[in-house]
């Protein structure tokens, strides 16, 4: 299967350092999108938990975190169209 990436899923994928090919299935592309947000989202955590931030911050850095993601509101099956 072979995959035409949407130009501003493309954009938006080049923030986090990735150019799918188009041989790259969309699901794949999303999983490693949804892992880096949990790790950042993680660290975010343990960086509340030592204390590098007052906790009224929080919220805010999180909302913040969620804007850099918004790609992962979009279904993978909506990033590309197939052809052959």
């Amino acid at each position: 299967m072979r995959y035409v990436y949407h130009a501003h899923v493309l954009k938006s994928l080049e923030g986090y350092g990735l150019q799918p090919t188009a041989s790259t299935p969309p699901q794949l592309v999303k999983d490693h999108i949804t892992n880096l947000y949990l790790y950042e989202l993680r660290r975010l955590r343990k960086r509340l938990m030592r204390k590098e931030f007052p906790k009224h911050e929080y919220a805010s850095l999180v909302e913040n975190l969620r804007q850099r993601y918004t790609l992962m509101s979009l279904a993978s099956n909506r990033w590309a169209t197939e052809s052959g």
